[in-house]
């Protein structure tokens, strides 16, 4: 695998579908493309900060 940097957040989802559906609305706007990324992260030896927000979501159904 290789590092990918953003230059801001991602919306992430554990749910394919949750995933999939912010993708498809984003592709509806003129001039943009929806991208869904299937992410892996190894929680025991990752140096790269993530965190599971599901139980401090808004939204805890889509599993952030």
């Amino acid at each position: 695998g290789q590092l990918m940097s953003f230059n801001g957040f991602l919306s992430t989802s554990k749910r394919r579908t949750v995933s999939q559906l912010f993708a498809e609305s984003n592709s509806q706007q003129k001039g943009h493309v929806g991208v869904l990324f299937n992410i892996k992260i190894d929680g025991q030896s990752s140096s790269i900060p993530f965190a599971n927000i599901t139980m401090n979501s808004q939204y805890p159904e889509e599993c952030e």
